[in-house]
């Protein structure tokens, strides 16, 4: 599920997958419509998106009732970017593209010499301050999974190697080797999620049910206390 759309349902982030094989995707109200919105809002085939091995890119097909990236209008095919916003009517979902998405690396601690999440102050591991790190050896590190909100919210990104923790119902990113206590934390390590020994945990639902470990796949739904994500994977 390394592209996917991002939509709202009654507050609730609902992932649509999309098939990188398809080559072309019709989205609108009509029940032939590849991918449906039955919203009076939406024109029956409102807009075509093209999938493409050096991009992806959204076509208008509505002349009354424009597609939007981003707040503007389209009328001409617009290139793709994750964490594109696209509206048709009044229906807003956000486009993610993990195939696309990077970071660049954190900032290298000069005392202990180990690389930080960014963004961080201190470092992770001794509590040095990272105020004056050097940024020489920063590089573009590819994205493990994504922690994603409905759309115009910001989301998680959880590079390998890392872990997805859950502290005082916030969602945060650290080293997977070493679990700070009082974190529910989501292994990119084991795909397993998991409670952290003697923890009080939050209120912490997967799927709906509550989740002390199990299994997590793209596509799950994860709320923490009122925060509701839905997670995504590069597969």
């Amino acid at each position: 599920m390394s592209t996917s759309l991002i939509w709202a349902d009654s507050g609730v982030p609902r992932v649509i997958p999309i098939d990188r094989g398809a080559g072309a995707i019709i989205i609108g109200r009509s029940p032939d419509s590849v991918i449906q919105f039955a919203d009076d809002s939406v024109s029956r085939h409102h807009a075509l998106l093209r999938i493409g091995a050096n991009g992806d890119s959204l076509d208008n097909l509505s002349k009354s009732n424009p597609a939007r990236v981003n707040e503007r209008p389209i009328d001409q095919p617009a290139r793709l970017s994750d964490g594109d916003l696209l509206t048709f009517g009044k229906v807003t979902v956000a486009y993610h593209n993990l195939s696309q998405a990077a970071r660049i690396s954190g900032p290298r601690c000069a005392h202990c010499g180990r690389e930080n999440a960014t963004p961080r102050k201190d470092c992770w591991f001794c509590g040095t301050s990272l105020v004056n790190a050097g940024s020489a050896d920063r590089t573009r590190v590819p994205i493990a999974f994504r922690a994603a909100r409905v759309p115009g919210k910001p989301w998680v990104d959880v590079a390998p190697g890392e872990m997805l923790a859950i502290r005082d119902g916030n969602l945060l990113v650290e080293p997977e080797a070493m679990p700070k206590a009082g974190s529910w934390t989501v292994s990119t390590g084991d795909g397993h999620l998991r409670l952290n020994a003697g923890d009080e945990p939050p209120e912490l639902l997967l799927n709906e049910e509550m989740a002390r470990e199990g299994p997590i796949t793209a596509g799950d739904q994860l709320t923490v206390d009122a925060d509701r994500v839905v997670l995504l994977t590069r597969e």
